[in-house]
Order: C-alpha cells, then sequence, then structure tokens
C-alpha cells in the first residue's frame, strides 16, 4: 500500500473519530449558543446545558467581560468582578435578581433579556437610591430618586432622565412640583424657593419662561412674562405697600410703568 494511501486512510479515521466525539459531547450537553440583545450586540455562551438551561460555562459579553456559570451554585461571576445571583433563561438573565458591580453598586429587582426590566431598586456605593420602575437598562415609567443629601425627585421617568410630572425636594427645603423634559423644569409648574419665594409658571430649559406668577417672601408680588429666570416683557407688579406697577421689564429691572391706583 502506498504512503499517500495510508495518510489518506489515517485522515479519514481521524475526521471520524473528531465527529464521533463531537457528537458524544455535543449528547452530552455542550453547546455554543449566542443570543441578540435590544441595542444590537450579542451575548455568546461555550459549556454544558440541559434541557435548554445553562449547567455550567463561560459567557462572552461586548466589551470583552466574559463571565463562569455555575448552576449548583447559582452564581454569574464577571471577569470584572462584578456578579450576579437569580433567575436566568437560557443564557440570559430573565427573572428577579440581584447584580452587585465591581464599583459597589447594586440592583436588586426584574431583568428581561439580560437587561434590568420592571420593578426594582438601583442602589450606589455612596447610598443613593432608586426605587421604581426600569426599562432596557435605564429608569422609565414613574419611580423615586434619593440623594445622599436627603434630596429626592418622585414622578416619570424616560430614558433615565426626569421627564413627565414630578416632584423635587431639596435638603436646602426648596420644593418644585410639575414638568419636566430630559431632565429639566419644562412646562407649567410650582417652585417654593428655600427663601420662602414661590413662582407658579411656565418653565423652559429649567428656567422661568413665559407667562407666571412670583411672590417674594415679604408679600411683594409680580405677574406676568418671564425669560431666563426674570420679569422680562409686560407684567404687573403689587408691592406690599400697595403700589402697583404696570408696564414692560427688562432683565428684571421696570423699563416703564403707569402707577394704578
Amino acid at each position: 500500500m502506498k504512503f499517500s494511501h495510508v495518510v489518506i486512510i489515517c485522515i479519514v479515521i481521524a475526521l471520524i473519530m473528531l465527529l464521533i466525539t463531537i457528537g458524544l459531547l455535543y449528547a452530552l450537553g455542550l453547546r455554543y449558543v449566542t443570543e441578540s440583545l435590544s441595542d444590537g450586540s450579542q451575548v455568546a455562551f461555550f459549556g454544558w446545558m440541559k434541557d435548554g438551561e445553562m449547567v455550567s460555562g463561560t459567557l462572552y459579553y461586548p466589551g470583552g467581560v466574559n463571565a463562569k456559570y455555575d448552576k449548583e451554585a447559582g452564581l454569574l461571576v464577571y471577569s470584572d468582578k462584578s456578579w450576579y445571583e437569580g433567575k436566568m433563561s437560557g443564557i440570559l438573565k430573565e427573572g428577579k435578581g440581584t447584580f452587585y458591580y465591581s464599583n459597589g453598586d447594586k440592583y436588586e429587582g426584574t431583568f428581561s433579556r439580560d437587561k434590568m426590566d420592571g420593578s426594582g431598586t438601583y442602589t450606589t456605593k455612596t447610598g443613593q437610591y432608586y426605587e421604581g420602575d426600569f426599562k432596557d437598562g435605564r429608569f422609565e415609567g414613574n419611580g423615586k430618586y434619593v440623594w445622599e443629601d436627603g434630596s429626592y425627585y418622585d414622578g416619570a421617568f424616560l430614558n433615565g432622565k426626569k421627564h413627565g410630572q414630578g416632584s423635587s425636594v431639596w435638603a436646602d427645603g426648596a420644593i418644585y412640583s410639575g414638568g419636566y423634559v430630559n431632565g429639566l423644569k419644562e412646562g407649567q409648574g410650582k417652585y417654593v424657593l428655600s427663601s420662602g419665594d414661590i413662582y407658579e409658571g411656565e418653565f423652559k430649559n429649567d428656567m422661568r419662561d413665559g407667562t407666571g406668577k412670583y411672590i417674594w417672601s415679604n408679600g411683594d408680588v409680580y405677574e406676568g412674562e418671564f425669560k431666563n429666570n426674570l420679569m422680562n416683557g409686560r407684567g404687573t407688579i403689587t408691592f406690599a405697600s400697595g403700589r402697583i406697577y404696570t408696564g414692560e421689564f427688562e432683565n428684571g429691572r421696570i423699563v416703564w410703568a403707569n402707577v394704578e391706583e
């Protein structure tokens, strides 16, 4: 028999043995599985599975992070020192669980397709926390965010920002209730300053802008137009003494006025 024939026979036998080995490992549950996430990225898993669920192996995430999974221990430990304990579906986090971040932050709540989704609580290592609704990994829906100094916002969120109707309370005693757009005061609202002054009216880009009413703590009252937090345009100021001025205002000052008895 020629040497070339022997080589071919050996190669064929090796291929057959390789296929048999692969088939045996597959029958025992060795799998390579991928899942697409909502942002278009992919999660991959290589390891042992049973009935479509992971038993043990390694998950590979975008950005080079990987994680070791151990079903018996119920843990998913990441290469960046973060870890997850909770429900899984296939190779994705699904249902109730707790994620411990490597920087000391923690999320406890529900997951959907590997992301925070549903209701839960996110707590930072400094003690700030958000409790409420999540969607696709962000604050979205209704919730409450509390800062270290006790200040808080309670209301609607969209894409991780204050958006919609809500109330903010600051540690110095200031209170705002009204509309927000992309994290900024916008639309109708009422703002009680720490000084005791009160503004009620329109906001734009986090400032008094439009028509509104400003009441100073000394009893003076202005009703009219605002721009960039100041009296700008037509308005009336009524002093606590009883005097009334109606006219034009610019950058918080009277341009001209008529005295009204």
